[in-house]
């Protein structure tokens, strides 16, 4: 786990201050830093991004501070996240395009403590859970949030009746729905199940149902938001799936690992245009995540995180070893990746290979977690396995 927070933490430095384009003006550090907060309503990206980014280092300290007090971790975290957030806050004032503000590192203190919080109580169910003799899979809590955050960002609901109206329109385009795009809707909703019955071991029929219908309510009425056709088929066809295989089966997450990877490849090869001449290729990790708009890239590394993870948690849910698991996700994204330098509107970069493999050291770390929360140290059986 201290590992993973410096892990966190550079990963943290290394997006913030890209692309170490270092100029110190005269005076540095900049006055803006101590400049009043500007309008929390300006620059929707970089708040969004500000809030999500310091998430998984409040995860990461309250994780690796397990054996001590809950005020003492969400302290600990909060306080190395404004530290840290301080001082990049100061390096950015000698970044080139990059602005401080104190408004980030407020943002940012947000952030840390979410993340903290997070742990603090799925810790807390996870205890509950295996008191009880039932096993809350915290690998698919960390993906059910993934999938929101893809899905449902920025969380920011409206009540204009003529945007629900609008949310509601695509649903006319039926007919324009192709089989390959139902598919990859399908599974990724089938996957989701999956991930609920994990989450919530006991009614997770029900819970599917309820968690389907929060989101689809949420896409009602979040700004930015709309209900597709092929989100809506596919979800139903994942419900029906859900309800008539509720047990795990090794095999059948294998299969649906492979579907997994199915939904991934057409996800990166659409709309399967030549790029004439050919793109470049990134070389330097999450290069294209730090150009263009925030909001829009945070929302992209959620859907992929999920789709890589989840194809990772499958294939160890299957029995397979999270570093191999992890080797077999990674060698294909290289061959998209390579494939991508040739069609139209893909960046193809080395990030992608590089996430899976981070994917399977975080789920490996995570169980690793929670075997040593199970009565006695003793491995975790997750539940009704054949």
């Amino acid at each position: 786990m201290p590992l993973l927070v410096v892990g966190v933490a550079a990963v943290i430095v290394f997006g913030t201050l890209y692309p170490f384009a270092f100029a110190c003006p005269p005076g540095a550090p900049s006055a803006d830093l101590f400049a009043p907060m500007t309008p929390l309503l300006d620059r929707k990206g970089d708040i969004v991004a500000n809030l999500v980014l310091f998430v998984p280092l409040g995860l990461a300290v309250a994780g690796a501070l397990h054996r001590r007090s809950a005020a003492l971790r969400l302290a600990a975290a909060v306080a190395l996240g404004v530290a840290l957030s301080f001082a990049v806050e100061m390096a950015q004032t000698c970044v080139v395009h990059r602005s401080a503000s104190w408004r980030d590192i407020a943002l940012n203190a947000i952030s840390v403590a979410a993340g903290a919080i997070l742990a603090l109580v799925a810790g807390r169910a996870i205890a509950r859970g295996l008191r009880a003799g039932k096993v809350v899979d915290l690998s698919a809590l960390l993906l059910l949030a993934l999938y929101a955050l893809w899905r449902l960002a920025p969380f920011v609901p409206t009540i204009d009746w003529q945007k629900w109206k609008n949310a509601l329109k695509p649903l006319r385009e039926w007919h324009a729905v192709t089989p390959l795009e139902l598919a990859s809707y399908a599974i990724v909703w089938v996957v989701f199940a999956r991930l609920v019955r994990a989450s919530v071991p006991s009614r997770p029929v029900l819970a599917t149902f309820l968690l389907m219908g929060c989101y689809f309510a949420g896409r009602l009425v979040i700004q930015g938001r709309a209900i597709g056709p092929a989100d809506l088929a596919g979800a139903a066809i994942g419900f029906v799936v859900a309800a008539a295989f509720v047990r795990p089966v090794k095999a059948r997450d294998a299969v649906l690992a492979v579907l997994m990877l199915g939904a991934i490849v057409q996800a990166a090869l659409e709309p399967y245009t030549p790029a004439v001449p050919p793109n470049p290729f990134l070389w330097i990790p999450f290069q294209g995540f730090l150009k263009g708009s925030l909001y829009v890239n945070v929302q992209s590394m959620a859907g992929k995180l999920f789709l890589y993870a989840g194809m990772v948690w499958l294939l160890v849910r299957a029995g397979m070893k999270p570093l191999w698991a992890g080797l077999l996700t990674a060698a294909p994204l290289a061959v998209l990746e390579a494939v991508q330098v040739h069609l139209d509107r893909r960046v193809a970069e080395v990030t992608d290979p590089i996430l899976a493999l981070l994917s399977a050291g975080v789920l490996a770390i995570l169980d690793r977690r929670q075997r040593r929360a199970a009565p006695g140290g003793g491995p975790v059986v997750w539940p009704r396995y054949t």
